[in-house]
């Protein structure tokens, strides 16, 4: 039995989610489908959706083409940067750019000096990391956030081994 969601009495005939389609269809489109939306049609489109969204590591090809496109066009309208990649959203280039690639010094190792400086920023700011970062050159959030945690363990490991030498040399 096919479900008549064109008629008058449409509400007796349909369930509420094949109503809001069929009216939604209406404004977009100003004529109705040929009845319900199949599960097969939907399952089909969620397949594709997860196949594009599927999660993988950056290459360095495309990690140079956004540097470049970045470069030529800004770091502001990732729609049209998205378009140049393959398998990309915009979402995932921003990230990449904000978290990543942005700062050229990146891989520089932070000095002693900025060591000091974080953990007395800390002191005064708390978890703040963007506050921090701020008052820090070339430096993200998330490396200040790292390196902070990185010497938090290693200032515990210190502690700790000195403890265990007072011990043993008692």
């Amino acid at each position: 039995m096919k479900m008549d969601c064109q008629s008058e009495h449409a509400k007796d005939n349909c369930r509420p989610s094949q109503l809001f389609r069929v009216s939604v269809y209406n404004l977009l489109n100003h004529e109705l489908p040929q009845g319900p939306i199949s599960k097969s049609s939907r399952l089909q489109r969620s397949k594709r959706s997860e196949q594009k969204k599927r999660c993988r590591l950056f290459t360095p090809k495309e990690d140079q083409l956004l540097r470049e496109r970045v470069q030529m066009h800004g770091a502001f309208d990732w729609v049209q940067h998205a378009k140049f990649f393959e398998n990309r959203t915009p979402g995932q280039l921003r990230a990449r750019w904000a978290h990543n690639l942005r700062f050229d010094s990146f891989l520089v190792p932070f000095s002693p000096e900025e060591d000091r400086k974080i953990l007395q920023l800390h002191i005064q700011l708390g978890n703040r990391w963007a506050q921090i970062a701020g008052q820090l050159e070339n430096r993200s959030d998330n490396a200040v956030k790292n390196r902070f945690h990185c010497l938090r363990r290693m200032l515990k490991e210190q502690a700790h081994s000195k403890q265990t030498y007072q011990i043993a040399t008692k």
